[in-house]
């Protein structure tokens, strides 16, 4: 399950994709930033597999951004300038 979480075809190499979630799940200041870490690694690698979610994708990002508690509003802004340069 992990390997497959982690081996996004449209990302970067695997080990980078575990590294940068494990620093995600280490550096979280709530327990809200891990869960939404680890559910957008699996939302990424759900798009790759199938390109109907991408606009969804980018709709939601736009949506959860307007709507996130300053806490993680930070970490969601990241998330959405990432997830645009795929």
């Amino acid at each position: 399950m992990v390997q497959r979480l982690l081996s996004n075809p449209n990302g970067p190499f695997p080990r980078e994709q575990e590294q940068t979630l494990l620093l995600e799940l280490r550096t979280a200041k709530n327990a809200k930033q891990p869960a939404v870490a680890l559910l957008s690694t699996i939302y990424s690698r759900q798009q790759a597999d199938n390109p109907a979610l991408q606009s969804a994708a980018s709709d939601l990002m736009r949506e959860s951004l307007l709507s996130q508690s300053p806490d993680t509003a930070p970490y969601m802004e990241w998330l959405a300038i990432v997830s645009a340069g795929e």
